[in-house]
């Protein structure tokens, strides 16, 4: 990469780095449609703002891992013509978007990555912009617990409905879960390392943050986070009493009407069986190749007569379930290949323990929501694993 070429990249990349950000906090407050196909296809500010870093990409430099994405890319790629055969040329198309946006973000994370490795500083400043904007996002998600604590009426929006719980800018109080975990991480990993007050004091407003979103997935990618924090840390004494602070702080979290602050609430669980069931069944229909990537929507219309309008039907509850049937077996190797990669080029300081944890938890969420595809997921990890992954 030339010098010329370098600091193209270093200006106008910290320029799109930084604006992605500072609107990341709205989230699907600033989602809008436009019509393709006859169709309305959904478009997100922060889909806007990264695909920019498509243009840095093929001046730039390419880390190792490089290669290991473009193999499960191909297979997606591949499994979308094939697709073609069984499902209208509309149809695919609309799902070949998904897979432009996987194309994006990865992009985005080469950006990080170049940045990092050009500018030394630009690391610090990120993650502290991060805590910031993590800060005022909350403030956004305590505003509608308190002013708009009941959000039943967005299922005629395509929505789940969601009483007495912090939905936040998300509209979906699993998704926020998990990106409050990526806050927590961030200022929890801080007060280990610099023993700054300050910094413990956001960990436990994230906390008390996270707890209020009843998501009881990203309970669980908390808890498998910290294991593996402390295991990093060499500190697993202090896991059982941290574990017990959260368990009695669960305990008195208010309970009111809705069916979602129920921690034994049961039917969740059974759809989410239902979920994965049907996913194998289309999984089933295709296990060498896949259904195409991300086709299974269509896939459920036909086998199951699902004719919806929610904005989950293009998901599946486990993310690794809707690899392996959108891509197949092949495809699902190529992926799990590639994560393999992405953890064996990690560097071994605060960056690379962060992107570590916060990956970690994220497979954990991802096994009962599809957050790996999640795009404000995708976003953050393309941030961590930029500013985390060797040269």
């Amino acid at each position: 990469m030339t010098d010329e070429i370098g600091k193209f990249i270093n200006f106008w990349g910290k320029i799109l780095v930084f604006l992605y950000i500072l609107i990341f906090p709205f989230g699907q407050l600033l989602r809008f449609e436009v019509i393709l196909a006859k169709k309305p296809i959904p478009v997100i500010a922060t889909d806007l703002v990264t695909s920019f870093s498509l243009i840095t990409f093929l001046f730039s430099k390419k880390p190792k891992i490089n290669r290991y994405f473009f193999s499960f890319f191909f297979f997606c790629l591949f499994s979308l013509l094939i697709s073609l055969s069984y499902f209208n040329f509309h149809q695919v198309l609309f799902g070949s978007l998904y897979l432009f946006r996987l194309l994006i973000y990865y992009s985005f994370f080469v950006l990080v990555w170049n940045l990092s490795n050009y500018n030394p500083t630009f690391k610090k400043n990120v993650l502290d912009l991060y805590i910031v904007i993590m800060i005022f996002n909350i403030f956004l998600g305590w505003l509608q617990y308190f002013l708009y604590k009941d959000l039943t009426y967005l299922k005629f929006y395509g929505w789940d409905d969601h009483l007495g719980r912090l939905v936040g800018t998300f509209f979906d109080p699993g998704f926020t879960g998990i990106i409050i975990c990526s806050a927590f991480f961030v200022t929890f990993l801080k007060y280990i390392y610099s023993k700054k007050k300050i910094y413990l004091y956001l960990s436990l407003i994230f906390l008390i943050s996270l707890l209020f979103t009843y998501s009881r997935a990203s309970y669980l990618a908390l808890l498998f986070g910290l294991i593996l924090l402390f295991l990093v840390k060499k500190k697993v004494k202090y896991l059982i009493s941290f574990s017990l602070i959260i368990f009695l702080m669960m305990l008195i979290l208010p309970r009111g009407k809705g069916e979602g602050v129920r921690l034994e609430r049961t039917k969740s669980i059974l759809l989410r069986m239902e979920n994965y069931k049907e996913t194998l069944d289309v999984f089933r229909k295709s296990p060498l190749f896949g259904i195409g990537f991300n086709n299974i929507c269509w896939a459920k219309n036909n086998l199951f007569y699902e004719e919806t309008t929610s904005h989950s039907c293009f998901g599946s509850d486990s993310s690794f379930l809707l690899i392996l049937a959108t891509t197949g077996t092949l495809g699902f190797l190529a992926f799990l290949n590639l994560l393999k990669n992405v953890f064996l080029n990690l560097s071994k300081n605060y960056y690379g323990e962060l992107a570590k944890i916060f990956l970690f938890s994220t497979i954990i969420h991802c096994l009962f929501v599809n957050s790996l595809f999640y795009p404000f997921v995708m976003g953050i990890s393309a941030l961590y694993l930029g500013l985390s992954f060797r040269e």
